[in-house]
């Protein structure tokens, strides 16, 4: 059996809350490809991210929102190649 690639998110979906005084926003990263259970059991070391089918929802502060998705990114990559894909992130 082939090895999956690494799921990679392809969007992100950042929703405010109707109360103004709301301090986070509401995101929903959708990716190439739904987790497979060892990925899932990987993702759910970090509580902050809730995973669904092909889709990670998470909140965060507006300005936290770039940080997030890099994190995401890379605690995907980690959970797909368990650690041994990890590759420091570069600066964009």
């Amino acid at each position: 059996m082939a090895a999956l690639a690494p799921p990679l998110v392809t969007a992100v979906r950042a929703d405010t809350p109707w109360n103004s005084r709301a301090r986070r926003i509401e995101c929903v990263a959708r990716l190439t490809r739904p987790l497979t259970p060892a990925e899932i059991r990987g993702m759910s070391r970090f509580p902050e991210f809730t995973v669904k089918g092909d889709s990670v929802r998470y909140s965060c502060r507006p300005e936290e929102a770039e940080e997030c998705e890099k994190r995401l990114a890379s605690l995907l990559l980690e959970c797909a190649t368990g650690g041994a894909g990890r590759r420091p992130l570069r600066p964009v």
